[in-house]
């Protein structure tokens, strides 16, 4: 589960360059209770997918149905869960790792028995049943909620059981202004510093671009085709318009790398980033038959 330990931070980077009342239903992302309570305290990112409305999309049928995601096959296959079963999907990261947990039906047939993997171990903790080796582990909360990741990361959920303090109201914040017709979104307020140096070259001012940040939002909506916004929060108009020209000319960087590759750049083109006050917005509107063009250069592909 190496996969699951990268800072989701690269990840919305990736996608922001590319790219009522009462008793009723918010028109904004909530996160299941069952879930908030399990998000820890030093989680500076969150990163959501609804599975059970990413599933009605062509697609999830298309890209994820008939060849799994890497990260959500390879849940899929150390939990023996029925995809179908899974409901959602939340990341929490904390600058340095990353702990998923997912929302499903897991007790049909008895899952903890057979979970098993080459170089997997069985322990207890705090009444918990741990399975896993020295990189990742799977613990059951209850019958319907899974936790994955590094072990520590995994036993620390496990003790909020004894009395979360509740995750970070910034990141709580952030989320109620999802629009919830988005099947994947992000937020972030913190850990946009690289843990480790980045290299050399056009990258090389990546960590000092990334300082310029206070927060970060992303979703992704594939209802039809793939619509992205991202909203990134600076500190001054200074630094806004800073963290926009770098954003042009990262999409403008990508370019030149990619000219055998029409449909990427065709996408690259749809990017547009503007500025209002101290925010800097960047959306991409992808048609449906670019991302049939796109998983045909390979873009989707989970072949490693």
């Amino acid at each position: 589960m190496e996969s699951m330990e990268r800072s989701p931070l690269a990840v919305l980077v990736v996608i922001a360059v590319l790219a009522g009342c009462g008793a009723g239903v918010s028109p904004y992302v909530t996160i299941d209770p069952a879930m908030a309570t399990l998000i820890p305290p030093d989680t500076v990112g969150l990163v959501g997918v609804r599975l059970d409305h990413l599933r009605e999309t062509a697609f999830y049928e298309k890209y994820i149905a008939t060849s799994m995601a890497p990260g959500l096959g390879q849940l899929v296959e150390r939990t023996n869960a029925n995809p179908d079963d899974l409901w959602e999907l939340l990341a929490a990261y904390n600058g340095s790792g990353m702990v998923v947990m997912a929302r499903g039906k897991f007790t049909e047939g008895g899952l903890e028995p057979r979970i098993e993997w080459e170089g997997s171990t069985r322990d207890s903790y705090k009444g918990y049943l741990l399975v896993g080796d020295e990189h990742a582990a799977i613990s059951f909360m209850n019958a319907t909620t899974a936790v994955v990741g590094p072990p520590d990361r995994v036993r620390s959920v496990i003790d909020l059981r004894e009395g979360s303090p509740g995750p970070p109201e910034d990141l709580m914040a952030l989320t109620g202004t999802i629009d919830r017709s988005n099947q994947i979104w992000a937020v972030a307020t913190g850990g946009f510093v690289p843990p480790e140096p980045l290299p050399s070259g056009p990258m090389a001012n990546m960590d000092r671009l990334l300082r310029k940040l206070n927060s970060l939002k992303a979703m992704v909506n594939l209802s039809s085709g793939a619509i992205f916004h991202a909203e990134a929060q600076c500190a001054t108009p200074e630094d806004t318009e800073t963290v926009q020209s770098a954003v042009r000319a990262i999409a403008g960087f990508a370019r030149l790398g990619i000219r055998d590759r029409p449909a990427l750049l065709a996408a690259i083109d749809t990017v547009a980033a503007g500025t209002q006050g101290t925010t800097v917005n960047i959306d991409a509107d992808i048609p449906a038959e670019l991302l049939d063009d796109l998983f045909d250069e390979g873009l989707f592909s989970t072949e490693e």
